[in-house]
């Protein structure tokens, strides 16, 4: 039977906790996580197709502050597997993470008791956690090294101890280059470490191509949105128009219909980070001249670039959209 953890009533930390509970929800993009980072004898045994997400979550209230969780559900071998995503939202390692740990482990291991049928073995569990912090990480990974037995005593002592570990993916210590895996999981990943260390334009730099050519990908529409949405919100010192540009330059125009429809949603639910009418004055004209440059192509005419454009005031964008939206009409008609 398959668990049903207890709801938390402890809300999500955001956005980063949000960003990665709507991302990695998906199981292709988690499946690509694991099978990156996970031992290659673990991953070969795993039947990716039987990979599934629990509902809930197994983090209780006093374990909130520090972690989120995804628990997924896989067959290994013909065993029931549980591979667990822990995302450590602190932005320093917290030193005690073994004993953490081993509370939620514990805490699993009681709901699969209530659940299981009689005589069913529990499932184990393989634990991956995502650090996106500040710091490097320092906490052991094993709960062993956490005791810290004197090695003179570690012998008569350890066989009565818990022992178990769990993997580490520190995204601070881990360079773009070597943060592998397919489209979206590399994309999620990078972003979510340019998010932290305040780079989010040079992942635009280096990323944006990605994201345009996933949005080819219908069933990767909300990945997408979902991506934007993170990359507004933490995108602190980054204007939106310089973001929209981006896109203009790829000639992306689905991702910046995309990006648009989420930044006004962003800003009429009032999550947008410091937002004012300055803001949304940036916005409004950016949405002019998107709108301007896909009328221009759509009429075959050449494109204006986005640097001329923004030498007009607002009345004048407008003006030259009503002109070519009036021409576009006429055509279609």
């Amino acid at each position: 039977m398959d668990l049903m953890p207890e709801p938390t009533q402890t809300p999500i930390h955001s956005p980063h906790d949000k960003f990665f509970k709507e991302t990695f929800s998906y199981c292709d993009v988690a499946a690509e996580l694991f099978q990156t980072w996970l031992p290659a004898p673990l991953t070969a045994g795993v039947d990716w197709t039987s990979l599934g997400l629990a509902p809930g979550s197994f983090v209780d209230e006093r374990l909130a502050e520090h972690f989120s969780d995804l628990m997924f559900m896989a067959q290994f071998r013909g065993v029931l597997l549980r591979l667990c995503l822990l995302l450590e939202h602190q932005s320093t390692p917290p030193p005690d993470m073994p004993l953490r740990f081993l509370g939620y482990v514990a805490r699993a291991f009681e709901l699969q008791q209530k659940e299981r049928r009689r005589g069913q073995p529990p499932s184990p569990i393989v634990p991956l956690v995502l650090y996106h912090g500040v710091e490097a990480w320092t906490a052991p990974l094993r709960f062993l090294d956490w005791l810290q037995l004197p090695a003179e005593y570690r012998e008569q002592l350890a066989p009565f101890q818990p022992d178990f570990g769990y993997l580490l993916l520190d995204l601070a210590r881990t360079p773009m280059a070597e943060l592998a895996g397919r489209s979206a999981c590399r994309l999620a990943l990078t972003l979510m470490k340019a998010a932290r260390e305040g780079t989010l334009l040079e992942w635009l730099a280096q990323f944006a191509p990605g994201l345009a050519e996933l949005r080819q990908q219908p069933e990767k529409v909300g990945t997408v949105r979902t991506m934007l949405r993170y990359l507004l919100q933490t995108a602190v010192n980054v204007n939106y128009s310089t973001i929209e540009e981006q896109f203009a330059r790829l000639r992306a125009e689905t991702v910046r219909g995309d990006l648009m429809s989420v930044a006004e949603e962003l800003i009429q639910k009032g999550e947008q980070r410091g937002w004012q009418k300055g803001e949304q004055e940036g916005l409004m004209r950016g949405r002019l001249i998107g709108r301007i440059q896909i009328c221009q192509d759509l009429l075959l005419l050449p494109v204006t670039a986005v640097d001329e454009l923004r030498q007009k005031v607002t009345g004048e964008l407008q003006a030259l959209l009503d002109g070519l939206e009036a021409q576009v009409r006429q055509r279609v008609s």
